[in-house]
């Protein structure tokens, strides 16, 4: 939603090109320098498309010869599972980072900025945005205390829970499905890092609520949540997956971490509705050119924050 996407070729080639254009502002809260690395060091571990050139606003990448996952993909039990092991491998780059890389955590620090990006662009809202916002009960400088109440709650003054390499934006549209294969790949890395493996599953099982290519694109729909059944398939296949590339030992109690994991998933759901509902802020006056209602969605993604922060939190 904040990139452009043109395949190219040239009229004797044989093979096609992705060309990506990058988003208006989107500078301000992505790492193009970041996400160029990860891009070299996934495509040299055949995780992702190869990078082929890069320009001042966009870049060229690799043609995958695939299709796009739909809304209604990600919660087939067939391929849900393969986006459970999809997810695990991008996880197991963790172990491609240095020391100090891996036991650092981007959440946190993504969203205060963000958070203070998006208070500057709600200051400069219209009367009408601004009307928008306070029907829906949303006061956006105190969005903040939200964010230490979530770090101190879910994280403490400890380690906190697993790190991992994170994707952080799995939503359908940044998810293949190859025609040779039918294996998944995952891409579209700029808002990739370390990160908690709570955050990448929880983010993922958020987005199942999506509908990116309705008339009302904005809108999520919440009851598509994944069921306990639905999340228990996902985490059975993430968990063997993590088992058979060495990540983690066969536990002595598979259903015991399948729980854990689910507890896990859903409190920190909470901070991809904090985090994303900021980003909505923050793009309502960077966006202005683009037909997705980002003010709408941020105003649903903080709603339905507060609607299960504190029975979430009580888990």
């Amino acid at each position: 939603m904040t990139n452009c996407v043109f395949f190219a070729s040239a009229p004797l080639a044989s093979e096609k090109v992705l060309v990506r254009i990058y988003g208006t502002c989107a500078d301000q809260f992505v790492q193009r320098e970041r996400e160029m690395f990860w891009l070299c060091r996934l495509s040299e571990l055949g995780i992702g498309p190869r990078l082929l050139g890069a320009f001042s606003n966009g870049r060229c990448e690799q043609y995958l010869d695939s299709t796009t996952l739909t809304k209604h993909d990600i919660r087939s039990p067939t391929t849900s599972p393969l986006i459970a092991r999809a997810l695990s491998r991008v996880h197991g780059l963790i172990r491609s980072c240095d020391p100090d890389q891996a036991s650092a955590p981007e959440l946190w620090d993504r969203m205060r900025a963000w958070y203070r990006l998006a208070t500057k662009a709600a200051a400069d809202f219209s009367p009408e945005q601004q009307a928008r916002i306070a029907a829906a009960g949303v006061e956006v400088d105190a969005l903040g205390r939200e964010i230490e109440r979530l770090q101190r709650e879910l994280v403490g003054g400890g380690e906190g829970p697993t790190l991992v390499f994170a994707h952080n934006d799995a939503q359908y549209g940044n998810i293949l499905q190859m025609r040779s294969d039918g294996s998944i790949i995952v891409v579209d890395y700029e808002y990739s890092g370390v990160n908690y493996r709570g955050f990448d599953i929880g983010n993922h099982f958020c987005e199942w609520a999506a509908d990116y290519h309705s008339p009302t694109p904005h809108e999520m729909n919440f009851t598509h949540y994944p069921t306990p059944s639905e999340q228990h398939t996902f985490l059975d296949a993430y968990l063997s997956a993590q088992i058979e590339s060495g990540a983690i030992p066969p536990p002595a109690d598979r259903e015991s971490l399948i729980n854990l994991l689910a507890r896990e998933s859903t409190r920190f759901a909470l901070c991809s509705h904090l985090l994303w509902g900021l980003w909505g802020l923050m793009q309502a006056r960077q966006s202005e050119m683009i037909s997705f209602d980002y003010l709408g969605y941020a105003v649903q993604r903080l709603g339905e924050y507060f609607r299960t922060r504190d029975a979430v939190l009580g888990l």
